[in-house]
């Protein structure tokens, strides 16, 4: 018995061409990418609910993963604009290169400014992304995807910020 494989064509063209994405592929892609967040759930909840984890530890956990993911991102970015057609992007190399070592600055910075710096280079990536789909280079469900990660992610990490608040002011007072 032949098994029949449902196909979609990405809305939009793709280094000059339809690419065909099934649907499998997109929902393993938009799996992967949601789990790609869980870990920035785990610093909240995991001072909130732990009665032993400092929160300086976690937030150093969420830190480090956070530099780990833009770097990710950023060398994405990179190997897109390699393989895309028409004119090289030049620019858009020297903002991933950069904003992946401005990522790994974050890791000797206070918690605050690292947590800041993060939240900022997400919404830069989410900026070059917006381009990408602009130029074709990406599906706008991806992109669609990518606004949707990322508005989560910086709510997480908003969360950490008031964490740090909440717990700086209660441990002032005593």
């Amino acid at each position: 018995m032949h098994s029949i494989q449902f196909r979609q064509v990405a809305d939009s063209e793709c280094r000059g061409q339809k690419k065909s994405v099934t649907m499998t592929q997109i929902n393993i892609i938009k799996l992967l990418t949601f789990l790609g967040i869980v870990p920035f759930f785990l610093s909240p909840f995991a001072v909130v609910f732990s009665e032993t984890l400092p929160l300086h530890v976690a937030q150093k956990w969420t830190i480090s993963y956070g530099a780990i993911i833009i770097s990710f991102i950023s060398g994405s970015h990179w190997s897109l604009v390699q393989s895309s057609r028409g004119e090289p992007k030049p620019v858009i190399l020297f903002e991933s290169n950069f904003i992946a070592l401005v990522a790994w600055l974050t890791l000797f910075l206070g918690t605050i400014y690292s947590i800041c710096v993060l939240l900022l280079c997400f919404a830069y990536l989410l900026s070059i992304e917006k381009r990408f789909c602009r130029d074709n280079n990406v599906p706008s469900w991806y992109f669609k995807l990518r606004v949707q990660v990322t508005t989560l992610v910086c709510i997480l990490l908003v969360s950490n910020i008031f964490l740090y608040v909440v717990s700086d002011l209660s441990s002032s007072k005593i």
